[in-house]
């Protein structure tokens, strides 16, 4: 049986690869990764940046 979190965050100052994990010793099998702004941003930069981040974590959790 497949099991979807079709709406998954990763936060820098979270659990980043141990949420993964967490979610996967829980009988998950994918997710959906959807960003987040970790912080107020006014200039479309800063956004990008945020995403960068997002996108670099998601990076890191695809080994699992």
């Amino acid at each position: 049986m497949e099991i979807t979190d079709n709406h998954f965050h990763l936060d820098p100052n979270g659990q980043k690869e141990e949420a993964v994990k967490d979610f996967l010793k829980s009988g998950g099998t994918r997710l959906v990764l959807v960003h987040k702004p970790y912080s107020p941003w006014k200039k479309l930069e800063q956004f990008k940046k945020q995403v960068e981040i997002t996108l670099d974590l998601s990076k890191r959790v695809r080994k699992f």
